[in-house]
């Protein structure tokens, strides 16, 4: 099939609109040995077909026998091809040259790009690889990427990885750098609540508790306290003594230390139709490369026409010639992405919708837990509303322990 199709393109085919008598024009074709193929009925006594060009000569004496008329509706083929080439000489050697110099632009590094880079300037990184042969301008063959990446990661001691990639024209540098371990906080500091609970267990290594088990506590309260008051002093003063104001004993400040646990509350909500409608993508893709000169478009490869009834356009991909001065060539070359859309229809049972909607709640609850929090309990209910609607409604209630310790520090 492809083989056929091929020839019929190198040889050139028409395609022609035959009215009048078809079927004894048809017959008297293909006893000629003429091969037609694609034939369409369009309206009353009419048919459109395809022949290769060589043939039309035959089927003028053909439509004369026949009492039929025919007309050409379209021409496709390399010999037409060729000849629209031809008369537009000119055209061919833009776009001639138009590939030369891309080729040649092609083959050079025009841009460089450092990513992942924090604390290391940039700057840095690009003068130690133009030192090593990677910079703009330069050959891409002639860039030895294993070397360049060795002289960036000794010249630069605080980078654990280099990479180097190069695509098209442009490099990348993507750089790792190393962790410096920071030297822990030691001053005053609390330990708060991060958020409201029931306490549930409290362990001090160092500070002073002011909350014990059994204790309900809102975001932001101290829990254990980086004020370290001096003990009172068990000896009865005396009546001379209670006369002379004596100094209040300066309070210690530490960096108060311990482990926190508390029941905590999350309340969550989700829904989930009956009924889903929506669109989504097929799967199926068709890639259309043209070539644009001034305002025209000239379809390389792809059809001319859409074969979807809804899609969705990719990012266009459009490589422009490069500037000389101040002159550009107006040539374009673009390529686009159709991905085919339609339409769906799911029909869920109401179980179906509400073990949908539960697991939609208990996820969002799932992401506001922090790590090593444990599960004790969780309810799903129903939102029932007066009027019936085709969409199930669920609020789920989760009880859970965790740490919710936090230090801050202060200034005494």
């Amino acid at each position: 099939m492809f083989l056929q199709k091929m020839n019929n393109y190198l040889a050139g085919y028409v395609t022609i609109t035959v009215s009048g008598a078809v079927e004894r024009f048809i017959n008297l074709a293909t006893k000629q040995g003429i091969s037609i193929w694609d034939a369409q009925t369009g309206k009353e006594n009419e048919v459109v077909l395809n022949v290769r060009v060589k043939a039309v000569k035959k089927l003028r004496r053909i439509a004369r026998k026949s009492g039929c008329r025919f007309k050409i509706k379209r021409r496709e083929g390399l010999p037409f091809l060729l000849s629209y080439l031809n008369k537009r000489k000119a055209m061919v050697l833009g776009c001639i040259f138009f590939l030369t110099a891309l080729y040649i632009f092609n083959s050079f590094v025009w841009f460089v790009q450092v990513t992942g880079n924090r604390n290391i300037k940039a700057e840095d990184i690009l003068r130690t690889a133009a030192k090593a042969g990677l910079e703009r301008g330069v050959l891409r063959r002639d860039v030895n990427i294993g070397t360049v990446e060795k002289s960036i990661q000794d010249q630069l001691p605080l980078l654990s990885w280099v990479g180097i990639e190069i695509k098209g024209t442009r490099a990348v540098i993507e750089v790792d750098e190393k962790i410096q371990a920071q030297e822990p906080y030691n001053g005053p500091a609390h330990v708060v609540a991060q958020k409201s609970g029931l306490v549930e267990d409290i362990l001090v290594f160092q500070g002073d508790p002011v909350v014990k088990e059994g204790d309900a506590v809102v975001e932001g309260q101290v829990l254990i306290s980086g004020i370290i008051l001096p003990p009172e002093d068990p000896d009865e003063k005396s009546p001379s003594d209670q006369a002379v104001q004596k100094p209040l004993p300066k309070p210690n400040y530490v960096n108060a230390k311990g482990s926190v646990r508390a029941r905590c509350w999350y309340e969550s909500y989700g829904e989930a139709p009956l009924i889903e409608k929506g669109r989504k993508y097929t799967g199926q893709v068709i890639t259309r490369v043209c070539m644009k000169i001034r305002s025209r478009e000239i379809i390389l490869t792809g059809p001319r026409s859409i074969p979807f009834t809804s899609y969705k356009t990719g990012g266009s991909l459009v490589k422009r010639a490069p500037h000389w001065r101040n002159y550009s060539i107006p040539v374009e070359f673009i390529t686009v992405k159709y991905y085919e859309i339609k339409g769906y229809s799911l029909h869920r049972t109401r179980k179906q919708a509400r073990d949908l909607a539960g697991a939609q709640a208990l996820a969002r609850v799932r992401k506001e837990l922090p790590a090593g929090a444990i599960i004790l309990n969780k309810r799903l209910e129903e939102v029932i509303v007066n009027q019936p609607e085709d969409i199930v409604r669920i609020r789920v209630f989760v009880e859970t322990e965790e740490e919710i310790g936090l230090t801050r520090r202060f200034t005494p």
